[in-house]
């Protein structure tokens, strides 16, 4: 490395951001709201790479690093390191005590490569047995829940959607203190398409689903511990694949599940996913 380099936080419109990574890529990033820091030349104005996070959901205090690129010609000089080291000082400043890292990739390779970047760089894998499942919408239309609605018709009675919501029941649901999944940015969310729990005037969980183009995704669904059952997850679930199936614009629907027991879950409502891939996290302590 024979230059001095500069790294600072950089607003990249979406053209700029799409040539360092992939258009559909960039244009899922900046909508969910992220926050990028580039690599400079000193004196110079063209990044040699950038490292995107955004606030985690689902942990209080942490960020999700989003991406970390360096561009080929500059590879191979320790610029990746300098540009995340940078970073986890800027995020220390602003008491930020963990990053998450996940990567999910049908390159296994890729996989490996991003695993083994980000362990020499003090990550620790969290095993967390989370499985990214893929439906082809085609396959959930036409799905009969009939003789489950019949089972579970008093939790589907209690499941509502984002848009029927006020703005002060959704303002006491993120006040919640206990635990940080609860929070729910209200410009990420899709309000169609995420669905509530509530019960007696409260929320008790949440099936989050974010919109990119034609496929969504639904971000996990939470549960407080006591009411953290079986029929209350299928009644959530259910209501968001129906709602899915309803919109002409969705052909894939992504769904993340933690667990094996949730995964069977999914897999007996919906039958076999068109595709199936692990995803472990990884973990960085500040």
């Amino acid at each position: 490395m024979s230059e001095p380099v500069q790294v600072k936080r950089v607003a990249l419109p979406e053209d700029t951001l799409a040539r360092l990574i992939t258009p559909e890529r960039a244009r899922a990033l900046l909508k969910k709201g992220v926050y990028t820091y580039g690599i400079l030349k000193e004196g110079q104005r063209s990044l040699m790479g950038v490292c995107i996070f955004s606030l985690s959901d689902d942990v209080p205090l942490a960020v999700s690093l989003e991406e970390l690129y360096v561009l080929k010609e500059y590879r191979g000089n320790g610029y990746g390191r300098i540009l995340l080291e940078k970073l986890m000082e800027e995020l220390q400043k602003d008491k930020i005590r963990y990053v998450l890292y996940k990567k999910v990739s049908e390159k296994i390779d890729e996989v490996f490569e991003c695993y083994d970047y980000a362990i020499k760089n003090g990550f620790v894998p969290s095993v967390i047995d989370e499985k990214i499942l893929y439906y082809d919408i085609v396959s959930l239309l036409g799905r009969n829940f009939e003789n489950k609605e019949s089972e579970i018709k008093k939790e589907l009675d209690k499941v509502v959607r984002f848009k029927d919501l006020s703005g002060e029941e959704i303002i006491r649901f993120n006040e919640k203190k206990d635990h940080g999944f609860y929070k729910i940015r209200l410009k990420s969310f899709d309000e169609k398409l995420t669905h509530f729990f509530m019960d007696k005037g409260e929320i008790l969980g949440v099936a989050k689903a974010v919109r990119d183009g034609a496929k969504v995704i639904l971000n996990n669904i939470y549960l407080k511990p006591e009411i953290n059952l079986t029929q209350n997850y299928e009644a959530l679930l259910i209501e968001f694949v129906r709602a899915a199936a309803h919109d002409e614009s969705i052909e894939l629907v992504v769904i993340q599940t933690v667990g094996n027991e949730r995964k069977e879950i999914v897999k007996k409502l919906l039958g076999r996913s068109n595709a199936e891939y692990p995803a472990t996290e990884l973990v960085r302590y500040l």
